[in-house]
């Protein structure tokens, strides 16, 4: 009886390390986890800045245009077709 008892002990304690070395494993993984999570996390604030500002350019870009009218912006255009045709 007492070494079944010392074997189930052995066997316990076997499965108890194995169960530790997988946590471990698992705390490494999650450790990594966070750090990939983190980089991801940068980049796409990094994006979502860089688009604001190009969305800002392209609205002052567009904005500019309205100010100058359809009229200013052909005109000149059509004075330089109409030099090449004379």
């Amino acid at each position: 009886m007492f070494n079944i008892c010392c074997a189930l002990i052995s066997e316990l304690k076997v499965v108890s390390q194995q169960k530790e070395a997988e946590i471990s494993e698992l705390k490494v993984k999650i450790d990594e986890l966070k750090v990939t999570a983190g980089r991801d996390a940068k980049a796409h604030e990094e994006l979502q800045l860089s688009f604001r500002q190009r969305l800002h350019e392209k609205q002052a870009e567009l904005e500019h245009y309205r100010r100058l009218g359809f009229v200013n912006l052909i005109f000149p255009l059509f004075l330089r077709f109409a030099m090449i045709i004379v």
